[in-house]
């Protein structure tokens, strides 16, 4: 493997050298990198990262019809699906370069970069769909959302469903507007921030129905479309209690109450009534489906003081009190 990675990087320009070296530790260290690599690079005009190194300059100077042609020739397939294939290959290449880059960071600024332990290891079948998916998508937004979900799977396999894939390769980046609005104004009760036991629109004002929310961007015709990409539940008016006491798992005599988040700011609410300390006061809205909660992982909150306030004081009026922690990781 050494004498490959050398020779490798004899053979590219100085920059793209840096690339190797610098995602090489990478690939030896999460078994799962070298793996996404070769299956995602490798399905054109060579095996994993020997492709993907040899495509990396030719993306700077060569002309892609005239590569299209190029392989016409020699394969005698059409020329219009050599190109779209060529096309597709290099978006997901460079998708590929960018995941192992956004690692390379976050690994500088965290101790900890073993995936966790439990999952399962990323499946074939998950990498020809988001090749599928992601070799469509030529989207800023989207394009985004499919680097985040391929980092995130590189990193701790099992991270993201093929529904979740499906999901995003469906979306226009007006509905992923749509849902990062969504997410952002959502409030959820999680203990760890990764596990979440709800996530949910809260109705502030009103019906979400007839348009509570139309002033803050989340509509009747925008739910009805995150409803239909399957991000939300059709009942705009289900519930949960907020704010319950809880056994605690090692210790079933003590009690606790799980936090809530909002715009990553974790809170405690306490139930202001003496009836509702143990059972909790119910919260209505739109809850997130379990594809919808398992995309935040690849939002960006959408910082809003107006709605944070609007939605303490909605909490108020139900009987609970906000008590806010330190802002969620």
């Amino acid at each position: 493997m050494c004498d490959e990675k050398e020779q490798t990087e004899t053979s590219l320009p100085e920059d793209v050298a840096q690339f190797w070296t610098a995602t090489h530790a990478i690939l030896e260290r999460l078994p799962n990198a070298r793996k996404a690599v070769d299956r995602l690079t490798g399905g054109l005009l060579g095996d994993g990262m020997k492709a993907l190194a040899s495509r990396l300059h030719r993306y700077r100077t060569g002309n892609l019809v005239q590569e299209a042609q190029q392989v016409a020739e020699a394969s005698g397939m059409p020329l219009p699906a050599v190109f779209d294939t060529l096309v597709r290959q290099r978006r997901i290449d460079e998708l590929s370069m960018d995941a192992l880059r956004l690692i390379s960071t976050t690994s500088s600024q965290s101790t900890d970069d073993s995936p966790e332990v439990g999952n399962e290891n990323t499946s074939d079948r998950w990498y020809q769909t988001f090749y599928n998916e992601a070799g469509m998508a030529d989207e800023g937004i989207l394009r985004e959302a499919f680097l985040r979900m391929l980092a995130g799977e590189i990193r701790t396999p099992g991270s993201f469903s093929l529904r979740a894939l499906r999901t995003v390769g469906s979306m226009s980046q007006s509905t992923a507007r749509n849902f990062r609005r969504a997410a952002s104004f959502s409030i959820r009760e999680s203990a760890d921030g990764t596990y979440i036991h709800d996530a949910r629109i809260p109705a502030i004002g009103g019906d979400l129905g007839q348009n509570c929310l139309q002033e803050d961007g989340l509509s009747y015709h925008v739910l009805q479309e995150l409803m239909e990409h399957g991000l939300i539940h059709t009942d705009l008016a289900s519930y949960y209690p907020y704010g319950r006491m809880i056994s605690h798992a090692s210790r079933p005599t003590a009690v606790l109450q799980l936090p809530a988040i909002h715009q990553n700011e974790k809170w405690i609410l306490v139930p202001t009534k003496a009836e509702t300390k143990a059972s909790g006061v119910q919260v209505l809205g739109a809850a997130f489906t379990s594809c919808g909660r398992e995309l935040f992982r690849i939002v960006d909150v959408e910082p809003s003081k107006r709605f944070r306030d609007k939605l303490v004081a909605h909490l108020s009026q139900l009987g609970l009190r906000v008590s806010r922690l330190s802002p969620h990781p």
